[in-house]
């Protein structure tokens, strides 16, 4: 009895080490540990913020994507006058679906269908293209959206659709471009519009991608139209300056060539200012091409293949008020690889997803100076999404997106695949520290909104799984043989007796 209770004692007591050494309940986490000069919450005089203090950054946690998937896609935010946010997506092949919340993620308004494609009566097979989204100074919300009809030619319908704030119809979808091109069923065009943004008089410019540019009017009404010349290539990306002017970027691939074209905007026109060759590259291959702004400057850049070297490269240059080149451009390496957002006039913060087939995937968040010698200030973790062991693939971002609220938070989107086709969006919030001023929303399928603080990960560390197996391989057999004794003592006893 006594060595049974010694052993059951040793039992208790490794049991107990096991206990204080395996947290059943991990959250991964790795701190960065970077001393990073980051922005202290101080404005100056003219409301920019002031970014001196230093603070230490630390990544986020590590998130394990469950409950329901669904085909949900491409989220689209705008953030309203009383910093309320409003997220547009697609859901599966037919429909879009709008939410709305508050300034601190609290839902105020659940999914809506705001279009459902049946509705619009289409005698042919369709596909629902790319989405966009705008909000004027009156909190209208614009809805732009493309049909891709699997004809030959395909013919692409651009739609234009004006809600109100408590998402109700104002205008009722209708057409406002249609265009065809060289195509069928297994080629979808989800890229039709090119450029798409509200001026100071809530003006609404649109590019399309067969080189067509109008300006309507807050109702979706075309107040003027031009086709840039086809010449110059095919329009890829809009900007308008301080002036109101449109400065359009165009990129021939027969010729490899880039050019911009500078317009003037008036109340009903569209007037060509300038025309530039920027360049003519004979021996590159042109991937593509972007404007950026910052502040008030003007910058182009590319990626191109040099066919003699085999590199890949990006470069940036500076554009003249005529939309001329200018001089070679400080641009950091973040503004050609991830989103961006301009804080004030020197610091922009961006976003980037890694990619992994196999592995977690991480979002970083970045602080920097555009055109100080390209001064990086930060760089840190935000959130890791784990790869489920269930799955054979690991998980992947998509379509990550930042726009600032109105109180100058990032408000980010994005949607990923849990591995194995499943689908989820998500909305989140942080500050220009780059911490999280929200809880982690997943906002779409409807039936799993959710806010997501903390994913806990249930795991084994290997130390103490090897010390239970150690132990239970002694303990057990002696117990087992013990038994074995006590019963074979008790059999020859009764033999005796008889």
């Amino acid at each position: 009895m006594k060595r049974i209770s010694k052993i059951i004692t040793l039992f208790i007591l490794v049991i107990i080490l096991i206990l204080v050494s395996f947290d059943s309940v991990q959250t991964k986490s790795h701190p960065m540990k970077i001393i990073v000069n980051t922005p202290d919450t101080i404005r100056n005089d003219s409301g920019e913020l002031d970014i001196s203090n230093q603070i230490t950054a630390e990544n986020g946690s590590d998130y394990l994507i469950s409950g329901d998937t669904a085909e949900v896609h491409n989220p689209r935010t705008v953030c309203s006058s009383n910093n309320h946010i409003f997220i547009m997506w697609r859901e599966g092949e037919k429909n879009l679906l709008i939410s709305e919340f508050s300034s601190n993620l609290s839902l105020v308004k659940g999914s809506q269908i705001v279009l459902d494609t049946d509705s619009l009566a289409l005698n042919n097979e369709y596909d629902l293209g790319l989405h966009q989204l705008l909000i004027d100074s009156v909190n209208n919300l614009h809805l732009f959206w493309c049909l891709i009809e699997f004809s030959i030619p395909q013919r692409i319908n651009i739609f234009y659709q004006k809600l109100n704030t408590n998402l109700e119809t104002i205008i009722t979808p209708k057409i406002v471009h249609t265009f065809e091109q060289a195509g069928n069923s297994n080629y979808c065009p989800h890229d039709s519009i090119r450029g798409l943004l509200l001026d100071e008089t809530d003006s609404i410019h649109l590019l399309i991608k067969d080189n067509f540019y109008y300006l309507m009017n807050n109702d979706g009404n075309i107040k003027a139209s031009t086709e840039i010349p086809t010449e110059l290539g095919q329009v890829q990306d809009l900007l308008l300056d301080s002036e109101g002017d449109a400065l359009v970027l165009c990129v021939d691939d027969d010729s490899e060539s880039i050019s911009s074209i500078k317009y003037t905007i008036g109340a009903t026109s569209i007037i060509e200012q300038s025309r530039n060759l920027l360049f003519d590259t004979t021996d590159m291959l042109i991937h593509y091409a972007r404007l950026h702004k910052v502040e008030n400057t003007f910058y182009f850049c590319w990626r191109v293949h040099n066919d003699t070297t085999q590199f890949y490269y990006h470069e940036s240059f500076l554009l003249n008020s005529d939309g001329s080149l200018g001089d070679s451009g400080t641009l950091n390496d973040h503004f050609f690889t991830d989103t961006t957002v301009c804080l004030n006039s020197t610091h922009i913060a961006s976003l980037s997803a890694s990619i992994a087939i196999y592995d977690p995937v991480e979002i970083y968040y970045s602080l920097f100076s555009p055109t100080q010698n390209q001064s990086h200030i930060e760089t840190k973790l935000l959130i890791r999404f784990l790869k489920n062991e269930y799955c054979f693939w690991g998980p992947a971002i998509f379509d990550l997106k930042i726009i600032l609220d109105m109180e100058s938070e990032m408000i980010i989107s994005w949607y990923v695949n849990d591995g194995q086709n499943g689908f989820q969006v998500f909305l989140w919030k942080i500050d220009h520290f780059g911490i999280k001023t929200a809880s982690l929303v997943v906002v779409a399928p409807e039936i799993q909104y959710h806010t997501i603080n903390e994913t806990r990960i249930i795991s084994m560390p290997r130390l103490p799984f090897l010390i239970l197996s150690f132990t239970i391989s002694i303990i057990i057999p002696i117990l087992l043989n013990r038994k074995r004794k006590k019963i074979s003592t008790h059999s020859c006893s009764e033999i005796s007796f008889k």
